[in-house]
């Protein structure tokens, strides 16, 4: 399909603006109801553009598409938008699949998740015939991706519920309940995350005061945040959910107070199951699985991607 010069789909901010005009300009005062709530729980600022005839163009040929043509062309406009370390193989993408699959409460977070949120909540749209409940598939990211995925979940007719907090500062959920918004206190059953390896102050400072709440030594050090030990601490106190977090090797290896705590408060709590190295990631990425409770094991295992033990971590 090609695209017209007007209609922008290069960043985060011009497809979620394309996503919600195309909502907006079908007839569906559900789908407008949505997107309102959304807006409205984002605060995202209105859009209307002044020239609107290539938009609608585009929209209207989105539209067209019969349900699965209309999510692959969505899907690859959104992994176009990723750097290349943010997006997963098939391989890997299909192992999560089938490690978080089920009738389930699952919480993705952060922008590699993107993309396998979707096509989560696209495989698992109907369980045992019935439509997945909205607050069953979460999202929780850090940016616009937020924007993007609750803009992308209506436009594709998906229940994924996207939080307006962090992972570790949870939003309430309402759900419908004939014709009102009850809160639904239900935590996830199993958390998937990708905490960025590093992120500047300067790109949001407004998480200051939700990442000191950690009360990690030297979690905001040096005009940084450090998301992965925020994250990995929280989850580490979630004795009843099991998580598959994403994490680079300076968490595993640092000394950095912040890292090095959390480390050993997973150690301690008894939360890890293993530690696995993804294939050809560059740079070096590791899945660090979370037992549901405690697991019991003195002995963490170090292994190359998915099938072969390569040596002893800890």
């Amino acid at each position: 399909m090609l695209i017209p010069s007007e209609v922008d789909t290069t960043s985060y901010e011009g497809l979620t603006r394309l996503l919600r005009f195309g909502i907006r300009l079908r007839e569906n005062p559900d789908d407008h109801a949505e997107l309102d709530i959304v807006e409205k729980r984002l605060a995202l600022p209105a859009y209307h553009p002044k020239y609107t005839g290539a938009l609608e163009d585009y929209v209207r040929r989105l539209d067209e598409l019969d349900h699965n043509q209309r999510f692959e062309t969505v899907y690859n406009l959104i992994a176009g938008l990723l750097d290349e370390k943010e997006r997963l193989g098939a391989e890997l993408t299909e192992n999560l699949l089938r490690l978080v699959g089920g009738d389930r409460i699952v919480r993705f977070s952060f922008t590699p998740s993107l993309l396998i949120c979707l096509y989560f909540a696209q495989n698992y749209k109907f369980v045992d015939g019935k439509r997945h409940p909205i607050f069953s598939i979460r999202y929780a990211g850090i940016g616009p991706d937020k924007a993007l995925m609750a803009a992308a979940s209506i436009f594709l007719n998906l229940p994924i519920y996207t939080e307006s907090g962090l992972p570790w500062a949870e939003d309430v959920v309402f759900i419908d309940i004939d014709g009102d918004e009850e809160p639904n206190t239900e935590s996830p059953d199993c958390e998937v995350s990708f905490p960025p390896p590093t992120f500047e102050k300067d790109n949001a400072p407004e998480l200051e005061m939700s990442v000191r709440r950690s009360k990690l030594p030297r979690a905001v050090d040096r005009g940084r945040y450090d998301l992965e030990s925020v994250m990995l601490d929280y989850l580490a106190g979630r004795s009843t959910s099991p998580a598959l977090v994403f994490v680079s090797q300076d968490f595993l290896s640092s000394t950095k107070q912040s890292r090095l705590l959390t480390r050993q408060l997973l150690i301690d709590n008894q939360r890890i199951v293993g530690v696995k190295q993804l294939y050809n990631v560059k740079p070096p990425r590791f899945l660090v699985t979370l037992a549901s409770t405690s697991y019991l094991n003195d002995t963490v295992y170090m292994r190359l991607g998915f099938k072969h033990q390569v040596q002893r971590l800890i």
